[in-house]
């Protein structure tokens, strides 16, 4: 649904996703990001970063979703969004830190 200030609002009856951490370690060239979804653990998540990573798997580790991975070819990430997108429907956007 649109927003008045332009933004858009994802909203899924089924599912919630919250992005809990997205942080580059430059020096280390490493992305981390953690993720909740209120259909956990039976959800599949999701992320995408736009020119890194599409739709990369985040394995579930009994408590959070979590993506953690070398991505030395994406450059720097600092202040580009994530976004985790779930297979029961929710959907969230964070910027990377």
């Amino acid at each position: 649904t649109a927003c008045d200030i332009g933004a858009y609002e994802f909203v899924s009856a089924s599912d919630t996703v919250t992005i809990r951490r997205a942080v580059f370690v430059r020096i280390a060239s490493r992305l981390f990001v953690s993720a909740t979804s209120t259909a956990s653990p039976d959800a599949s998540l999701f992320l995408t970063v736009e020119g890194c990573l599409s739709e990369a798997p985040m394995p579930w580790n009994g408590r959070v979703y979590v993506f953690q991975q070398k991505v030395k070819s994406c450059g720097n990430l600092d202040g580009q969004t994530a976004t985790v997108t779930s297979s029961h429907g929710g959907m969230a956007t964070a910027t990377i830190q």
